[in-house]
């Protein structure tokens, strides 16, 4: 038969007193800290990902307002582009009113003109 000794006895009855000292201040304040930063992770995660979701709105945003801006300044330049083209044009026929009025003017000098 099995035959017990004392020490084997006191070695198992030490080992689970080692065990529920290890368990209670170890153990437990071990996994409260690792409970802890878990939540710390989780919380850093959550507001990343809140953060990562308002850096794409205002990006969009942003786009938006640029194309909007493009989209102006499109219609501006073609705006100055027909206001400049409409200066021309009149520009033009003023200068060729005066140089008709010259050259009528000339014609009526050089007709009247007693050194023609």
């Amino acid at each position: 038969m099995l035959k017990l000794d004392i020490n084997l006895l006191w070695t198992v009855v030490n080992v689970l007193v080692m065990y529920a000292v290890l368990r209670k201040f170890l153990f437990k304040p071990v996994q409260d800290v690792i409970a802890k930063r878990q939540q710390m992770v989780d919380a850093n995660l959550a507001d990343a990902e809140t953060s990562k979701k308002e850096a794409a709105e205002t990006m969009n945003a942003a786009q938006e307002k640029l194309r909007n801006v493009d989209n102006e300044a499109a219609a501006r330049r073609e705006a100055y582009e027909k206001q400049a083209e409409v200066e021309k044009q009149q520009l033009l026929a003023d200068a060729r009113k005066r140089s008709e009025e010259r050259r009528v003017g000339k014609e009526c000098r050089s007709r009247w003109s007693p050194y023609h």
